[in-house]
């Protein structure tokens, strides 16, 4: 750090300026009826043995390389 940066840096902050005091947040009035959320993702049983098979016919291939290759 060059002198004059040093200098005005122990300027900024030897004053009582900064940092500034606490800030306060305004917060949002809460809605009167809130709406139901839905779920975003459908849930997903991966134990299921009931579950449709959506791979193609690489998949088992590429799957065994991902697992021994995990940064390919």
């Amino acid at each position: 750090m060059t002198r004059a940066a040093g200098l005005v840096v122990g300027l900024v902050l030897s004053a009582g300026e900064y940092p500034k005091a606490v800030v306060v947040k305004k917060r949002k009035a809460k809605a009167v009826e809130e709406p139901e959320r839905g779920n975003k993702r459908p849930k997903i049983n991966y134990k299921s043995v009931e579950r449709v098979f959506m791979g193609g016919k690489d998949y088992f291939n590429l799957a065994l390389v991902g697992a021994f290759y995990p940064d390919s």
